[in-house]
C-alpha cells in the first residue's frame, strides 16, 4: 500500500478537493479499513447542499463505509472478532462502551461518544469518512461482518436494509430516522406499546403510551460572533449540573443541561414516565425581526442540532425545525430542506412581527407545508401584545391570547378552504379560542347547540361554506391546559380525536407522571389512547402502529 491515501475533503458547500494523507500507522487497538463502497444519505446530500451548515468543515464525508479489513491490531482482532481480509461494514458511532447506555446497548445515546464516521469532529480533517480510499478504525468502533458472494453495490444497501429488518422485527413500525432518505412517508417510529418497539420510559405500573408532542430544546453551542453570525444567541456555561446561559439579544435564560443534552433529556422523559417527544425550538429562538438571511442561517443551525439530537434516540425522539417567517418566500424555500432533512414539520409563531397567520402573504407557505406533508406546530409568543396588557401578563394571560387570536385567524381565513389537507396544531389548548367558537358558530348559523342553521338569524349567513366551529376541528390541540374542566372542555367542543398530550417541558416542569390529569377523568381507554399517542401520529402524518397482542 502507499504511504498516501485519498480522500474526497469538503471544504465549503457544493465544494470537494481530493486531498493526500499520510496513511495511518496502526497499534493493537486500531483497523484500517480499505473502501469499497460507501452508501449516500439523505443527510450527506443536505450537507452537500448547504442546509446543514458549515460546521465541522472541512471535513471527509461518508457514514455508511462497506469494506475489507487491510489492517486489524491483535487486542482489535480478538474484540472485534474479525481478521485481515475481512469484509464488514461499520456503523456511524463510535461510542465509548463503558457508560451505562452503551453496557445495556443503548449506545447510540452514549454520553460520552468518541466521535463519528462522516461527520462533525474537531480538528483538522482525517481519514474517518467513506469518501476515500481507507478509514483508520478507531478502537471503539462497531464492525459488523458482510458475505463477500454479495456484490458492493447490494452490499453497501447495509445501513437502509438493516434499519428496515429492525423497524419490522423489533419495533413493529418503520423507524423515526427513514426520513433522513426521502420525504415525508417513508418516515415512521418505533411506538408500538411497551415492550413491542418503543423504547419506553421506565414505568412505576402499567398505563398508556404517552408522547408530548409540545417539548423544547435549545442548541448547546453557536459559532463565535462574527460578520456571518452577527445578531445569532451565544451559550455559554454556567453553575453547575451543565448549566448554560443563554444570550439572545435582551433576553438572558439560564437553560439546564435536558435542553440540549440528549442523555439528559432521555433521563428525564424516564423520570415523567414520556415515551417519546416531539421536539421543537424554545420560542424565544423564532427571532423573526432579524435580517432574513440571517435568520434563516440561524435556523438552519438549530435545525442540525435538532436533526443530531433526534439521532441519539431515533425512536423516542421526533424533530420539528425552524423556518425564517419574516420572509415568507424564503421560509417557503426553506421546507424543502426540512422535509429532506428527516424532520417530521416545522414550529412557528402565532404571528410575525405584529402580522398573524391568516394573513394573506403566508398563503404560499401553507400551501407548500401541504404540498410537502409537513406538520405545523404554531406556537404562541406574545411580543406584539406589550402596549395592550401589563408585562407581568404575558407569560399567562399574554400567551392565551395571543395562541386564541393565532387560532381564529387561521380558522377565519381562507387557509381552511385552500388547504384542507393540512396539519396544523396549536399549543396550550389554542388559548381562550375553542371558548369562543359557539360565538362564532352563531353568528354563522344563528342558531345555539350546534342546532340547525337558522340564516334569518345569523349575523354572517353564507360568509364561508362551513361553520368556524367544523373549521377548528380540522385542526389539533394541546393538553396544556392546567385544569381538567379545561380539558373535559376541549375533549366536549373539538373532540378527543383533536388532541394531543402537550406540557411546554422543560420550560415548565411536566405533570408527575406526565399525563396525570387525563389519566385522572377516568376517560375510556380508546379516548386515552388517542389523546395520549394515536392523535400525535395523526398530526405527523405517521399511520399509528399496529397495537402489539398481549
Amino acid at each position: 500500500m502507499a504511504d498516501l491515501v485519498r480522500a474526497a475533503v469538503m471544504t465549503a458547500p457544493r465544494t470537494f478537493e481530493f486531498r493526500e494523507f499520510p496513511r495511518p500507522v496502526i497499534g493493537p487497538d486500531e483497523g484500517l479499513l480499505r473502501i469499497e463502497a460507501c452508501g449516500i444519505c439523505g443527510s450527506d446530500v443536505e450537507q452537500y447542499k448547504g442546509h446543514l451548515g458549515q460546521r465541522g468543515l472541512p471535513m471527509v464525508p461518508g457514514h455508511e463505509p462497506l469494506g475489507i479489513l487491510e489492517e486489524v491490531g491483535e487486542r482489535a482482532a480478538q474484540r472485534w472478532g474479525v481478521s485481515p481480509g475481512d469484509r464488514v461494514a461499520v456503523e456511524i458511532l463510535i461510542p465509548c462502551r463503558s457508560c451505562e447506555e452503551c453496557l445495556t446497548g443503548r449506545y447510540l445515546s452514549c454520553k460520552n461518544k468518541q466521535g463519528s464516521y462522516g461527520g462533525y469532529n474537531p480538528g483538522e480533517p482525517r481519514l474517518n469518512g467513506g469518501f476515500a480510499e481507507y478509514i483508520h478504525l478507531h478502537p471503539n468502533s462497531i464492525l459488523h461482518p458482510i458475505r463477500k458472494d454479495i456484490p458492493a453495490e447490494i452490499a453497501v444497501m447495509y445501513n437502509p436494509l438493516g434499519a428496515g429488518v429492525r423497524w419490522a422485527g423489533g419495533c413493529g413500525a418503520r423507524h423515526r430516522d427513514a426520513g433522513r432518505r426521502g420525504r415525508r412517508r417513508e418516515r415512521g417510529a418505533c411506538v408500538d406499546p411497551p415492550g413491542q418497539g418503543l423504547a419506553p420510559a421506565d414505568r412505576k405500573g402499567a398505563g398508556p403510551v404517552l408522547i408530548d408532542m409540545h417539548a423544547h430544546v435549545l442548541p448547546g453551542e453557536y459559532p463565535a460572533p462574527g460578520p456571518a453570525t452577527e445578531g445569532w444567541p451565544a451559550m455559554t456555561p454556567t453553575g453547575t449540573e451543565g448549566a448554560r446561559l443563554l444570550e439572545f439579544g435582551p433576553m438572558k435564560f439560564t437553560a439546564a443541561s435536558v435542553f440540549f443534552d440528549a442523555a439528559a433529556r432521555l433521563a428525564a422523559m424516564d423520570a415523567s414516565q414520556t415515551d417519546a417527544e416531539v421536539v421543537s425550538p424554545m420560542p424565544p429562538l423564532l427571532n423573526y425581526r432579524l435580517p432574513a438571511a440571517t435568520g434563516r442561517d440561524l435556523a438552519r443551525w438549530i435545525n442540525e442540532f435538532i436533526v443530531k439530537l433526534c439521532a441519539a434516540e431515533p425512536a423516542r425522539l421526533f424533530g420539528l425545525g425552524t423556518v425564517p417567517m419574516q420572509d415568507p418566500d424564503l421560509a417557503t424555500a426553506e421546507l424543502s430542506a426540512i422535509a429532506d432533512a428527516g424532520l417530521a414539520g416545522v414550529e412557528i409563531t402565532s404571528q410575525v412581527n405584529g402580522v398573524y397567520l391568516g394573513d394573506e402573504r403566508f398563503s404560499a407557505f401553507f400551501a407548500e407545508a401541504e404540498r410537502l406533508d409537513l406538520a405545523v406546530l404554531v406556537h404562541a409568543l406574545p411580543s406584539g401584545l406589550g402596549d395592550l396588557l401589563p408585562r407581568p401578563a404575558m407569560p399567562d394571560f399574554g400567551v392565551g391570547v395571543d395562541a386564541a387570536l393565532g387560532a381564529a385567524s387561521v380558522i377565519t381565513s381562507q387557509i381552511p378552504e385552500r388547504c384542507p389537507d393540512l396539519r396544523l396544531a396549536f399549543t396550550h389548548g389554542g388559548g381562550g379560542m375553542p371558548l369562543i367558537l359557539p360565538r362564532a358558530h352563531y353568528f354563522w348559523a344563528g342558531a345555539w347547540n350546534e342546532e340547525p342553521p337558522t340564516p334569518q338569524r345569523a349575523q354572517a349567513p353564507g360568509r364561508r361554506p362551513h361553520s368556524p366551529i367544523t373549521y377548528a376541528r380540522r385542526y389539533w390541540y394541546d393538553t396544556c391546559v392546567f385544569d381538567r374542566r379545561a380539558l373535559r372542555y376541549l375533549i366536549d367542543m373539538l373532540g378527543a380525536d383533536r388532541l394531543l398530550i402537550g406540557t411546554d417541558f422543560p420550560a415548565m416542569p411536566r405533570e408527575d407522571p406526565c399525563g396525570k390529569t387525563l389519566l385522572s377523568m377516568g376517560l375510556p381507554d380508546p379516548v386515552v389512547a388517542d389523546i395520549s399517542w394515536n392523535n400525535c401520529f395523526r398530526f405527523l402524518g405517521i399511520d399509528p402502529p399496529r397495537p402489539a397482542l398481549s
